[in-house]
Protein backbone atom coordinates (compact mmCIF):
# COMPACT_ATOMS: atom_id res chain seq x y z
CA UNK A 1 0.00 0.00 0.00
CA UNK A 2 0.95 3.37 -0.34
CA UNK A 3 -0.16 6.41 1.16
CA UNK A 4 0.65 9.67 -0.79
CA UNK A 5 0.72 13.38 0.76
CA UNK A 6 0.47 10.56 4.14
CA UNK A 7 -0.09 13.79 6.64
CA UNK A 8 -0.86 12.04 10.21
CA UNK A 9 -0.36 8.79 8.53
CA UNK A 10 -3.53 7.41 9.86
CA UNK A 11 -4.22 5.93 6.80
CA UNK A 12 -0.86 4.36 6.47
CA UNK A 13 -1.46 3.19 10.35
CA UNK A 14 -4.97 1.80 9.31
CA UNK A 15 -3.79 0.08 6.48
CA UNK A 16 -1.05 -1.92 8.24
CA UNK A 17 -3.67 -2.69 10.75
CA UNK A 18 -5.63 -4.23 8.65
CA UNK A 19 -3.10 -6.59 7.20
CA UNK A 20 -0.98 -4.38 4.56
CA UNK A 21 3.04 -6.61 4.99
CA UNK A 22 3.72 -3.41 3.24
CA UNK A 23 3.05 0.59 3.67
CA UNK A 24 4.81 3.08 1.91
CA UNK A 25 3.69 6.59 3.75
CA UNK A 26 4.91 9.72 2.12
CA UNK A 27 4.69 13.21 1.78
CA UNK A 28 5.81 16.56 1.34
CA UNK A 29 5.84 18.80 4.59
CA UNK A 30 8.80 18.15 6.80
CA UNK A 31 5.85 18.71 9.65
CA UNK A 32 4.09 15.89 8.44
CA UNK A 33 6.27 13.49 8.04
CA UNK A 34 7.68 14.32 11.83
CA UNK A 35 4.38 13.68 12.99
CA UNK A 36 3.63 10.36 10.72
CA UNK A 37 6.92 9.40 12.32
CA UNK A 38 6.23 9.85 15.78
CA UNK A 39 2.33 8.45 15.46
CA UNK A 40 3.55 5.69 13.44
CA UNK A 41 6.33 4.50 16.46
CA UNK A 42 3.72 5.20 19.28
CA UNK A 43 1.48 2.44 17.25
CA UNK A 44 4.50 0.33 17.19
CA UNK A 45 4.22 -0.11 13.38
CA UNK A 46 7.28 0.86 12.19
CA UNK A 47 8.08 -2.64 11.11
CA UNK A 48 5.39 -2.20 8.85
CA UNK A 49 5.38 1.09 7.29
CA UNK A 50 8.35 2.76 6.03
CA UNK A 51 7.68 6.86 6.08
CA UNK A 52 9.74 9.51 3.81
CA UNK A 53 10.07 12.99 1.75
CA UNK A 54 8.39 11.71 -1.49
CA UNK A 55 11.49 12.55 -3.02
CA UNK A 56 13.66 10.66 -0.86
CA UNK A 57 12.19 6.92 -1.40
CA UNK A 58 11.97 4.82 -4.37
CA UNK A 59 8.31 3.59 -4.37
CA UNK A 60 7.07 0.37 -5.67
CA UNK A 61 4.42 -0.48 -8.31
CA UNK A 62 1.51 -1.00 -5.27
CA UNK A 63 -1.49 -3.25 -5.16
CA UNK A 64 -3.55 -0.19 -3.71
CA UNK A 65 -2.65 3.65 -3.41
CA UNK A 66 -4.64 6.14 -0.77
CA UNK A 67 -4.36 10.10 -1.37
CA UNK A 68 -5.99 12.36 0.47
CA UNK A 69 -5.18 15.34 -1.13
CA UNK A 70 -6.70 18.56 -2.80
CA UNK A 71 -7.69 18.41 -5.61
CA UNK A 72 -5.39 20.22 -8.14
CA UNK A 73 -2.31 18.30 -6.86
CA UNK A 74 -4.36 14.80 -7.47
CA UNK A 75 -5.34 15.96 -10.78
CA UNK A 76 -1.13 17.01 -10.93
CA UNK A 77 -0.64 13.35 -9.78
CA UNK A 78 -2.67 10.88 -11.87
CA UNK A 79 0.38 10.04 -14.66
CA UNK A 80 2.64 9.54 -11.08
CA UNK A 81 -0.51 7.44 -9.28
CA UNK A 82 -0.67 5.36 -12.39
CA UNK A 83 2.65 4.10 -12.50
CA UNK A 84 2.34 3.19 -9.20
CA UNK A 85 -0.47 0.96 -9.08
CA UNK A 86 -0.62 -2.63 -10.79
CA UNK A 87 -2.79 -3.35 -12.92
CA UNK A 88 -5.95 -4.58 -11.37
CA UNK A 89 -4.66 -2.79 -8.54
CA UNK A 90 -6.94 -0.18 -6.92
CA UNK A 91 -6.54 3.45 -5.96
CA UNK A 92 -8.79 5.48 -3.46
CA UNK A 93 -8.59 9.30 -3.50
CA UNK A 94 -10.45 11.51 -0.80
CA UNK A 95 -9.94 15.22 0.41
CA UNK A 96 -12.07 16.19 -2.30
CA UNK A 97 -15.56 18.76 -2.54
CA UNK A 98 -18.63 16.68 -3.91
CA UNK A 99 -18.72 19.75 -6.44
CA UNK A 100 -15.05 18.67 -7.66
CA UNK A 101 -15.76 14.28 -7.89
CA UNK A 102 -16.44 14.42 -11.72
CA UNK A 103 -14.16 16.41 -12.53
CA UNK A 104 -11.21 15.00 -10.65
CA UNK A 105 -12.83 11.70 -11.81
CA UNK A 106 -13.17 12.31 -15.55
CA UNK A 107 -9.29 12.99 -14.72
CA UNK A 108 -8.78 9.34 -13.97
CA UNK A 109 -11.44 7.48 -16.41
CA UNK A 110 -7.99 6.95 -18.75
CA UNK A 111 -6.10 4.56 -16.55
CA UNK A 112 -8.70 3.52 -13.76
CA UNK A 113 -12.26 2.32 -14.53
CA UNK A 114 -14.18 4.70 -11.69
CA UNK A 115 -16.67 3.66 -10.01
CA UNK A 116 -19.33 6.31 -8.66
CA UNK A 117 -18.53 8.71 -6.16
CA UNK A 118 -18.99 8.18 -2.89
CA UNK A 119 -20.46 11.55 -0.95
CA UNK A 120 -20.57 12.37 2.78
CA UNK A 121 -22.01 15.61 3.46
CA UNK A 122 -19.66 18.20 1.16
CA UNK A 123 -16.93 15.49 0.80
CA UNK A 124 -16.76 12.37 -1.58
CA UNK A 125 -14.15 9.72 -1.52
CA UNK A 126 -13.07 8.08 -5.45
CA UNK A 127 -12.19 4.87 -5.81
CA UNK A 128 -10.81 3.43 -9.07
CA UNK A 129 -9.04 -0.13 -10.41
CA UNK A 130 -6.08 0.12 -12.87
CA UNK A 131 -7.16 -0.56 -16.39
CA UNK A 132 -3.94 0.31 -18.45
Amino acid sequence: VIDYGCGSAILAMVAAVLGADKVYAVDIDPQAIAAASANIERNQLADKIEIAHVDDMKLPVADILVANILMNPLKELSSTFSDLVKPEGHLVLSGLLHVQAEECQTHYASSFAMAEPVFSAEWCRLEGIKTT
